[in-house]
């Protein structure tokens, strides 16, 4: 959901090499929230895309108590903006695009916008959930999440996964796959 130049986190460092690589054999379109001060790295991105566009990363928002945080948490709430739904409608008028990746839990509500393009999720943070156990979790509104994932599906109960190197030549996994299949007999 953020701007992935300059690569000097995790998040950060992970999406600007699959860019780059993914730029070689195709044509990348960046659609991201971006902070004031990231603006001057526009250039080194605009090298890898085809285009680039941005959307200023919006303010923290308020609480809206037990029942609101519950049903809508600030930790979502936050990325869901008019000026991103405006973006995202014009990119998918204006062009046709084979695959939307969609990165990180906090852009989800966005695939309920792209009807008539397959869309890939990407999550990064879900395994060091499930081995925190849910407790503790790394950022604030995991905790809710996961609760609300566990009341809804029931407790994961098998996980089958794979990973592979696909994108580049490097000596660990760029790729991905799990199913979980859950208590009540969803599959995830």
């Amino acid at each position: 959901p953020v701007f992935p130049y300059p690569p000097i986190d995790g998040g950060k460092t992970r999406v600007y090499n699959l860019l780059r690589e993914a730029a070689r054999t195709n044509d990348l379109h960046l659609l991201c929230y971006i902070e004031p001060d990231q603006k001057q790295y526009l250039p080194e991105i605009e090298k890898i895309c085809r285009t680039v566009t941005t959307v200023d990363f919006p303010a923290p928002l308020g609480n809206l108590g037990k029942i609101g945080e519950a049903l809508f948490p600030m930790y979502y709430r936050r990325f869901y903006t008019p000026a991103m739904q405006e973006a995202l409608s014009r990119i998918l008028a204006e062009r046709p695009l084979d695959i939307v990746q969609m990165e990180f839990d906090k852009m989800l509500v966005w695939g309920r916008f792209i009807r008539d393009t397959p869309a890939v999720y990407i999550e990064h943070d879900v395994a060091s959930l499930y081995l925190n156990g849910g407790k503790n979790p790394p950022l604030p509104g995991w905790g809710r999440v996961i609760d609300l994932l566990e009341w809804m599906m029931g407790e994961p109960v098998s996980v089958i996964a794979k990973t592979d190197t696909f994108l580049a030549k490097i000596e660990v996994e760029d790729t991905a796959c799990a199913i979980i299949k859950f208590a009540s007999g969803a599959l995830g």
